[in-house]
Formats: structure tokens, C-alpha cells, sequence
């Protein structure tokens, strides 16, 4: 016998051990979080100092959108949060995540799409930034609030 402990004795010494590596690890935050949302949330009280802001500003010397932590900008008298899709899905824990949290963001009108997508609408839309249009997932500020 490997381990002498009863069936329970093992399952509560992994947990406990499991719960210890989280901590150690910083990971608990991500599996506490009861929502993609909520995680993205966080994300953007983190990091929205960081945003730049694409209303007539200039970018930032050497800036590169595909690390960019995020943009601001306004559109029909609405300000939106842009990301890139790969740092979404990062932030909220994968491509499922990310899906419910397109749904979910959809079903409020919180989410900016276009038309054209193979299942019906796409979320990723082109936003001039600089000179170029790139594609971003870009969210209502009023779901940040």
C-alpha cells in the first residue's frame, strides 16, 4: 500500500495541498472568480492607466498593438474599451471563457460587432489604430463601471 490513508484522509490532504500550490502560485484569484467578466474586470482596474487613447492622441513611441494592454476610444457618443482577442482570452482563462463572455456581453448590447461573420455576427471589428485598422474586441466602458 502506497498511501495508508482512507479514500476521505486522501481527498482532503490533495485539496489541502492543491489549495496551498494555488496560493503559492497566485492562480486562486483566476479560479475565485466567479466570471469571465468579473476577471476582465479586474483586468481593467489594473491596467486602465495603461490604455491609450485613440481620440485624436498619437500613439506612444515603438507602440505595438498586439501587447498593447488595451485602447479607449469613442464612437457614436459611446466610449469603448478595445483589446486585442489574445489578450482577452489570456485574461479570462480560454476560448471558452471568451465565448461566454462574448455572449454574455452581447445579450446587454455591451459589445461592439459586425456583420458578415460565418455564424452571424463577428465580435472582433477594425479600429483605426494610427495609420493601420486592426481588429479588436471592443466592449462598452459601462460594463467597467
Amino acid at each position: 500500500e502506497l498511501l495508508p490513508l482512507s479514500k476521505g484522509s486522501a481527498s482532503r490532504a490533495l485539496l489541502a495541498c492543491l489549495r496551498d500550490h494555488l496560493r503559492v502560485t497566485d492562480v486562486v484569484d483566476r479560479i475565485v472568480a466567479k466570471s469571465p467578466l468579473s476577471l476582465l474586470k479586474t483586468y481593467v482596474q489594473e491596467h486602465r492607466d495603461n490604455f491609450v487613447n485613440l481620440d485624436g492622441n498619437r500613439l506612444p513611441k515603438g507602440h505595438d498593438p498586439a501587447t498593447c494592454p488595451g485602447y479607449v476610444y469613442e464612437t457614436a457618443g459611446r466610449e469603448w474599451f478595445g483589446f486585442p482577442n489574445a489578450i482577452v482570452e489570456r485574461v479570462v482563462g480560454g476560448r471558452g471563457a471568451l465565448a461566454e463572455l462574448r455572449r454574455q456581453l452581447d445579450s446587454l448590447g455591451l459589445i461592439k460587432t459586425a456583420k458578415g461573420g460565418r455564424d452571424g455576427d463577428r465580435y472582433a471589428t477594425k479600429v483605426k489604430v494610427g495609420s493601420k485598422r486592426v481588429y479588436l474586441l471592443s466592449l462598452d466602458s459601462s460594463a467597467f463601471d
